[in-house]
């Protein structure tokens, strides 16, 4: 017990400026333990102008928002009330972030658009074009396309089993 918390201690030391939230972040390595955006964190759009949203969520260094492969810190304002580096998280921030903000604050992947399991193999274009045949997946434990195919007729009874792409 005492050395999984003492690796526990050593990976968050060593991860790089993303703290407080480490969602739509993927492993980068490169010697150290360090988390870098995902490319599905920022391919999506602000719903309000850019330069609100630079108000309302300021980067920690100015100029310096999430970008797929950096590691700077998220804006404070997307997940705390603090406005300090790992302050409490605030379910209330996030959830303005994802409503107004996803791009700025690094939460594409978290948004309705992104947010199933096999959008790291769609481009944009193909997303829009998906119907919904699968429950959101915060609300799914383990879930193929074996358990899908019979429950897609009672989600979209006037689609075919071949529109639905496999999760």
């Amino acid at each position: 017990m005492s050395t999984m918390l003492a690796l526990l201690l050593l990976i968050s030391g060593a991860s790089a400026t993303i703290v407080g939230d480490l969602n739509c972040t993927t492993y980068i390595g490169q010697g150290t333990v360090t988390f870098g955006y995902s490319p599905s964190a920022t391919v999506c759009s602000n719903t309000i102008s850019d330069a609100a949203c630079d108000i309302i969520f300021p980067p920690v260094v100015a100029g310096k928002y999430p970008a797929p492969g950096n590691d700077v810190e998220r804006p404070f304002n997307c997940y705390t009330i603090t406005k300090a580096s790992g302050g409490a998280f605030s379910a209330d921030m996030k959830t303005a972030a994802l409503n107004i903000c996803p791009k700025s604050c690094g939460y594409c992947c978290q948004t309705n658009s992104y947010n199933c399991r096999n959008v790291q193999f769609l481009s944009p274009g193909e997303l829009s074009s998906l119907k919904t045949a699968h429950p959101p997946i915060d609300s799914v434990a383990k879930e193929d396309a074996s358990t899908l195919y019979p429950i897609a007729p009672t989600i979209s009874p006037s689609a075919t089993l071949s529109d639905y792409k496999t999760l």
